[in-house]
């Protein structure tokens, strides 16, 4: 079976990403799974029909470095090997405004 090869990962807010890889001719799904790096244990492997090639993720941490990892099964389960990993980090946490202020409301008009 041949193996499956990440072709770009698009971090699509804080705590999302898409994945996409390429199309494996006669693969039944994808499986993918991420883990912080640095850290021991995988996410539970997402699935993904074939032929799409992509995969949304969400619930991700904020500002965070991921290691990411897909892989083909073919139409009778069996799971190829995982192919090699890409890194990515998903987008800062949008920070706290500055320089706001509170005035006091005057008169009776609303505008």
């Amino acid at each position: 079976m041949a193996s499956v090869t990440i072709t770009s990962v698009v971090v699509t807010g804080p705590s999302s990403v898409t994945v996409n890889w390429n199309q494996v001719p006669g693969l039944g799904w994808y499986g993918v799974r991420y883990r912080p790096i640095n850290s021991a244990t995988w996410s539970p492997e997402q699935t993904q029909a074939a032929p799409a090639a992509s995969k949304n993720l969400v619930g991700l941490l904020a500002g965070t470095t991921y290691e990411i990892e897909v892989r083909g099964h073919c139409s009778l389960g069996n799971a190829g090997p995982w192919g090699s990993n890409t890194v990515f980090t998903t987008a800062a946490p949008c920070g706290t405004p500055s320089g706001l202020f509170a005035a006091p409301v005057t008169g009776t008009k609303q505008n």
